[in-house]
């Protein structure tokens, strides 16, 4: 853990590394602390304008970080013990479905949270893909499509073209054009605020 958050302090003062690892410790951290010390040392290298003083304060958040109680060694488990927990935690779990009944007889679906990537070339038909996804989470699910290639009505036109009347009542909302983080987190957040967020992001491509 010490070396993982002394990677992430050696970016400092880049904004956009230390952004890149926030997102990566938010989804991947142990526990709380991790992003808190992540969140810490971004404010810390905005704040201090010298790169040395940047990297001296980032890397002793770090090493404050590192020496918590909540970094204690952890003793392994067997699968004994751990199966009914993931069992327990499948049962509590709330899945949105994919859309392959192949995939779904393996997986239950996939969770708040997780990341779903679909790779192929140029016309293997992940944009049709990306829809299906859409489809499977609704009604059940508010989903948010961003679109850099095509147009809104282009996508509307896909998914009126492959569900027919149907699709007019999808909750889904499609916004298009050139995409940045910055704009994607902006729309996810003014969803939130407004009382009616997303349930799931797809994003037509990377």
């Amino acid at each position: 853990i010490r070396e993982y958050l002394f990677e992430l302090a050696g970016y400092a003062p880049s904004a956009l590394s230390v952004d890149t690892y926030l997102v990566q410790l938010k989804h991947e951290a142990a526990c709380a602390a991790w992003f808190e010390g992540a969140e810490q040392i971004k404010r810390a290298v905005q704040e201090v304008p010298n790169a040395d003083e940047a990297n001296r304060a980032a890397l002793e958040i770090a090493a404050g970080i590192a020496t918590n109680k909540a970094f204690a060694h952890k003793e392994g488990r067997t699968l004994a013990e751990l199966i009914p927990l993931a069992q327990k935690q499948s049962a509590d779990d709330d899945f949105t479905p994919f859309p392959l009944d192949g995939l779904n007889m393996h997986r239950a679906g996939y969770r708040a949270g997780n990341i779903v990537v679909v790779s192929g070339y140029s016309g293997d038909g992940k944009t049709w893909m990306g829809i299906q996804f859409a489809e499977a989470a609704m009604p059940k699910r508010r989903v948010a499509y961003f679109s850099i290639e095509m147009s809104d009505v282009e996508i509307a036109d896909r998914a009126y073209e492959m569900y027919g009347p149907e699709a007019v009542d999808f909750p889904m909302v499609v916004f298009d054009g050139p995409l940045s983080v910055a704009k994607l987190r902006g729309e996810l957040q003014r969803a939130a605020t407004s009382g009616d967020p997303f349930d799931v992001v797809i994003v037509d491509h990377l």
